[in-house]
């Protein structure tokens, strides 16, 4: 039997202890998902650019496809262009690309080469590292037509 004015144990409610202990689990639980959320969209970030980089580098290639061999494939020669994520030039765009056309690779070849470096998002520039960067390179010859009678 209850007696008025007084509350059992079961009524009482969480002290101020259990609550506090409660809120700094949930604290540690969304911090740690906060963490993980985190780094994944600085890898999904981080392939994002790398995948651009490399569409970049072979956009840059097929242009090369459609220069004629003898006289035009060392107008694509080209130094530390900063480009957009088209491959547009653009002073504010995330890549750098050089294009490099070699005439002496062998006799009857050309080796085009691009390197496409990604912009540090922290420092602000373009480093040299091999993780930020991606290189392509192809070899072009004339096609020899045979002439028909």
């Amino acid at each position: 039997m209850k007696r008025p004015g007084r509350e059992t144990v079961a009524n009482r409610g969480f002290t101020l202890v259990e609550v506090m202990v409660g809120l700094f689990l949930i604290v540690l639980v969304l911090g740690g998902a906060y963490g993980v959320v985190s780094r994944a969209q600085a890898l999904q970030r981080a392939a994002r650019d790398h995948y651009v980089a490399i569409a970049i580098a072979k956009n840059r290639l097929e242009r090369a496809h459609a220069f004629q061999y003898e006289s035009n494939l060392m107008l694509l020669s080209e130094s530390a262009v900063v480009v957009n994520d088209n491959g547009n030039p653009d002073v504010n765009g995330m890549f750098q690309r050089q294009t490099i056309v070699n005439t002496n690779y062998a006799p009857g070849l050309t080796e085009i080469q691009v390197v496409v470096k990604i912009r540090n998002r922290f420092t602000g520039g373009f480093d040299s590292s091999g993780a930020n960067k991606e290189e392509m390179m192809c070899l072009f010859t004339k096609y020899l037509a045979v002439e028909t009678p």
